[in-house]
């Protein structure tokens, strides 16, 4: 008997730790989708934003590229020959026109002065004769106009030579920029050529060599190129090429704006040429563009890459709204329009041109009208990855419960001491 009452003691046993058992899983469950539910942001629209309509200028342009180039570039030389006595210019430096650039010795120049006055003493001492010796014959009268053709000659390169002298002094021609410096102290240029530095160099090593030796030699070389170059500063052009799809939109006189990552500000400027001859060499067709730059040009420099827009079409006072605020349905085009008490009313509208992040209204709404709109926003990772949260979260009935928490008809499942009877 007393072992009877102990099987029935055992059995409601079992049933007290299946039911046990099932809801402290079924409570821990519940607590790590809370948890794991609770440490998840919420995936929240993003607050409406509004923005009012406004009028503002569209413009539609035509993109190319293009390079900054001066329009004037000098390549200054000395027109004597000489000895180059001193240089005042470097590399780097600015210049205004006429300013000095270098200086040669006057000995060349003063032997041709004065080479050229003798020569002009004596034609005019033969035409003095001459005109002494006139006595109205054919001969005379031929000695005399060769006697003054030559003073005529005499007499102008006496004057050439006059004004040569300032030859020694070699003197900017343009404003700009100096970009190379070919002389130095002690270099021979030949007339309209420049020496080289660097057989100036050579020369001065030459005698430090020879010096040990109780002899001093010096050489100048001289060659062809320019003493000092400079760059203009004062005008500038862009020569870029438009494709054939867009020339038709681009003709002289119409407004350019140029940017560059290497400039600071916006370089403007207009069309000055356009090309009829297209040029087929990069595999498409492109006509070739001018452009002239405008304004002021102090921070340009020669080789900068900008970007060009040429603006063949600009209209100012057009009524826009940011791009994002326009709905389009089946061709159809609305807002969100708030109204004054707060309400929003889907508004149709007529829609034109888009420049930028905003486009034209041509009816349906009116300056100062506020729209309202979600502003556009890349779609982020959170709601799909609670979603895949979620969709893990086991279910009551994986834990082995079924119905609303209870046990499963039929008694404890198998495996159970005491079940699957």
């Amino acid at each position: 008997m007393a072992q009877r009452t102990r099987k029935r003691l055992r059995r409601p046993s079992w049933r007290v730790l299946i039911i046990v058992t099932a809801f402290v899983l079924i409570a821990g469950g519940g607590t790590a989708f809370a948890i794991t539910r609770g440490n998840q942001p919420e995936s929240a629209e993003p607050a409406a934003t509004t923005a009012t309509a406004s009028l503002a200028t569209i413009e539609r342009t035509v993109s190319a590229s293009g390079t900054l180039t001066p329009t004037a570039t000098a390549d200054e030389a000395f027109d004597a020959s000489g000895t180059v006595e001193a240089v005042y210019v470097a590399e780097g430096d600015t210049v205004t026109e006429g300013q000095k650039l270098a200086k040669i010795d006057d000995l060349s120049l003063t032997k041709a002065l004065l080479e050229a006055k003798v020569s002009y003493l004596s034609a005019k001492a033969d035409y003095d004769e001459a005109t002494s010796d006139a006595d109205g014959s054919d001969l005379s009268d031929v000695r005399l106009s060769a006697a003054k053709a030559a003073l005529k000659v005499a007499k102008q390169s006496y004057r050439d030579a006059k004004e040569a002298m300032s030859d020694q002094t070699l003197r900017a021609s343009i404003a700009g920029l100096v970009t190379s410096v070919g002389i130095e102290v002690g270099d021979v240029t030949s007339g309209t050529s420049s020496a080289s530095s660097a057989g100036g160099e050579t020369a001065g090593a030459s005698a430090a060599g020879n010096s040990g030796m109780g002899a001093t030699t010096t050489t100048a070389a001289t060659t062809s190129s320019a003493a000092v170059t400079i760059v203009g500063t004062a005008t500038w052009q862009v020569s870029t090429t438009v494709a054939a799809s867009d020339i038709d939109n681009v003709s002289a006189g119409l407004q350019v704006e140029m940017t560059s990552d290497d400039l600071t500000d916006t370089v403007y400027g207009i069309v000055s040429a356009v090309g009829k001859l297209p040029d087929t060499s990069s595999g498409t067709i492109v006509y070739p563009v001018t452009i002239d730059v405008t304004g002021d040009t102090s921070a340009l420099f020669d080789g900068v890459s900008v970007d060009v827009s040429i603006i063949y079409e600009r209209r100012t006072n057009v009524l826009t709204v940011p791009s994002a605020a326009v709905t389009t349905t089946d061709g159809a085009a609305t807002v969100e329009l708030v109204g004054t008490d707060g309400t929003v009313t889907t508004t149709t509208v007529e829609v034109g041109q888009t420049s930028g992040d905003q486009t034209e209204i041509t009816s349906g709404i009116s300056e100062g009208d506020t729209v309202q709109y979600q502003p556009f926003q890349a779609m982020g990772g959170s709601g799909s990855g609670d979603s895949e949260r979620n969709s893990q979260m086991p279910e009551f009935g994986d834990f082995g419960v079924g119905g609303q928490g209870g046990p499963p008809s039929g008694g404890a499942p198998g495996g159970f001491p005491g079940g699957g009877q």
